[in-house]
């Protein structure tokens, strides 16, 4: 009705521009500016109804499309909140039986779908604690193991794999109370066994040493060569150069001469003066330009 109100109006005033143009505009007949005038008046009044009377438009409420979206993203907005849910009870769940890893992938599902459920935050911040408390009993525990480890390495004088680990267990946990008295003992007994060896080798070679005369140094001097000889006597003079330091041992006692038959002797450190009466331990090695025996003093005693 309203479209042909609008169509009736529009033909009014088609009439009405003809009218004018049949008659002019300063010489119109009065019939046909009768015409005119009323052709144009009526197009005014239809015009003016066909405003008035056509539907006011009302405000949308949605159509049909929008209702159905506003449903469908509101049962998404549900299944998601049902979801996070199940995810929730799953994860206190596994909480419950100590699968902290199981409940963390739980709660990082639920806080994909809904980042701000409070009851997954406050679930998420649960688990974090248990996790810590779980890594502390753990490194606890193999702090433990390393501890025992230690001191089964320890018994065995593996002192290197004691030292290590018990660095590996106070990094675990630095509040072992045994660790400082632990590395206090492995200190002490790697310096006792230290010294044992050291003993047992002094003691070894000692065993090995073979007393000897100046005669047989003199005769023997090829085979003897590298050979560990034991000899005994009174130091005549001593030697300190560039080369080293040495002194001349007499290890032949006379009655008529006193002491004679010097050998050379060569070494690091000497604990004894001319006129001291030594006895040394150490290889034989050369007969020097004054057909002297030459030893390298591996150990020196002075006889009381």
């Amino acid at each position: 009705m309203f479209l042909l109100l609008v169509y009736v109006s529009i033909a009014l005033l088609i009439i009405f521009f003809i009218g004018i143009i049949k008659g002019g505009i300063r010489s119109l007949r009065l019939q046909g500016r009768g015409t005119s005038i009323f052709g144009f008046f009526m197009s005014l009044c239809l015009l003016f109804y066909s405003v008035i009377s056509s539907p006011a438009e009302s405000p949308k409420i949605g159509s049909a499309s929008d209702s159905n979206d506003y449903e469908a993203q509101q049962k998404i907005r549900e299944n998601g909140n049902v979801k996070v849910k199940q995810y929730v009870s799953s994860a206190q769940a596994k909480l419950a039986n100590n699968d902290v890893p199981g409940a963390k992938a739980d709660l990082k599902e639920a806080l994909q779908i809904e980042p701000k459920f409070q009851e997954a935050l406050d679930l998420s911040a649960q688990v974090d604690l248990k996790e810590k408390e779980a890594l502390k009993e753990k490194n606890q525990a193999e702090a433990a193991n390393l501890l025992t480890s230690a001191k089964a390495k320890l018994e065995k004088n593996d002192f290197n794999g004691a030292r290590a680990d018990l660095k590996q267990a106070l990094s675990m946990n630095s509040g072992l109370q045994e660790a400082n008295e632990l590395s206090l003992k492995i200190d002490s007994t790697e310096k006792a066994y230290l010294e044992q060896q050291k003993q047992q080798e002094k003691d070894r070679y000692k065993a090995d040493s073979k007393s000897i005369t100046y005669a047989q140094l003199l005769k023997n001097s090829e085979a003897l060569m590298g050979t560990k000889v034991k000899l005994q006597g009174r130091i005549r003079q001593i030697k300190d150069g560039h080369n080293g330091s040495s002194a001349f041992l007499d290890i032949t006692f006379d009655q008529d001469k006193g002491w004679i038959d010097p050998v050379r002797l060569f070494y690091d450190k000497i604990n004894a003066n001319e006129g001291d009466r030594i006895i040394v331990w150490g290889e034989f090695i050369s007969i020097d330009q004054t057909t002297a025996p030459s030893i390298e003093v591996k150990y020196m005693e002075k006889i009381q």
